[in-house]
């Protein structure tokens, strides 16, 4: 016979809610107090910190039906934890939390750590950019859009930070529906990295805008993308980097990628094939993988039907 095992009251429950939180306070003070640095165990205290936020995480909901201090305290502590100048621990060490939306703490966290404009205002703009991502993949899109349209003059001195905004806006107006707002924040987002000085990326971000528009009306933007194939062939051109000068040769790669899709779509063989000629090499293909293999037999598939040839 199995002994029925007692079943635990209220007062027992919340007794051991919270818990959580004070190993956190424990951990992030002895860390704190141990002035980390030693780059051979940076790895360990960062999944050690991960470990008890998400500790803290699981318990939260509880904590705020309790009236939500322990739940205030905790996220004081994640802040304090990631401004201390002797941890290694960032906004971007819980990012896998910005992909979940039951990461309820994680979005009043970045709440919080928004408000802190006096305290510190560079971390409370990078917060606040990154709370309107999980926001937009999370929350009401249209709410979120205009809250980020309100705060995007707050970033006209910031232009690294105006980038990530306007591009969570131009991913937010995507999941919308409306690729020409879509395009038209991301090209912003581009050149605003372009401001804050990295033009690779601001390069990079401009170019997928135009992709975003040719996907939506096919053949639309022939003249566009023609000019994004000059303005990174000539960096293949001038570059003096290996690494600037493969990512600009794939980004000419990827121009032909684009016309050969809207060629399919469009039934256009001899543009099609003109593409696909310069496509599906095997240095491409095989030894660069710069488009998975079965992508390139659609590709080659669709030619073939337009031809009216067979294998």
């Amino acid at each position: 016979m199995v002994e029925e095992r007692p079943t635990e009251d209220d007062s027992t429950v919340e007794s051991n809610t919270g818990n959580n939180t004070e190993n956190l306070s424990s951990f992030i003070q002895s860390e704190i107090a141990s002035r980390l640095g030693d780059p051979g165990t940076h790895d360990q205290q960062v999944a050690a910190f991960q470990g008890q936020v998400a500790s803290f995480a699981s318990e939260y909901s509880q904590l705020i039906e309790q009236g939500g201090a322990k739940a205030q305290q905790g996220r004081r502590l994640i802040i304090d934890a990631i401004l201390s100048p002797n941890t290694p621990f960032t906004l971007q060490t819980l990012r896998n939390y910005q992909y979940d939306g039951d990461a309820l703490f994680y979005r009043d966290l970045l709440a919080d750590a928004g408000s802190l404009t006096e305290e510190d205002p560079d971390f409370a703009r990078q917060a606040s950019v990154t709370g309107f991502g999980w926001r937009r993949r999370h929350d009401d899109t249209n709410s979120a859009i205009d809250d980020m349209q309100t705060y995007h003059p707050n970033l006209a001195e910031h232009p690294a930070q105006q980038s990530s905004l306007e591009y969570e806006l131009a991913q937010a107006f995507k999941k919308k529906g409306d690729t020409t707002e879509a395009s038209r924040w991301l090209t912003m987002s581009g050149k605003s990295s372009e401001s804050a000085g990295d033009v690779r990326k601001g390069r990079m971000t401009r170019a997928e805008a135009i992709r975003w528009l040719e996907q939506e009306d096919p053949g639309s933007q022939e003249a566009e993308i023609l000019a994004v194939r000059a303005e990174f062939a000539a960096r293949v051109a001038a570059a003096d980097d290996f690494e600037e000068v493969d990512e600009a040769a794939r980004w000419v790669f990827n121009t032909h990628t684009w016309f050969a899709e809207t060629a399919a779509k469009l039934n256009d063989a001899d543009m099609l094939a003109a593409n696909l000629a310069v496509i599906d090499t095997t240095e491409n293909i095989t030894e660069k993988k710069w488009m998975p293999e079965d992508v390139v037999k659609e590709l080659r598939d669709a030619l073939i039907q337009l031809r009216g040839e067979t294998e």
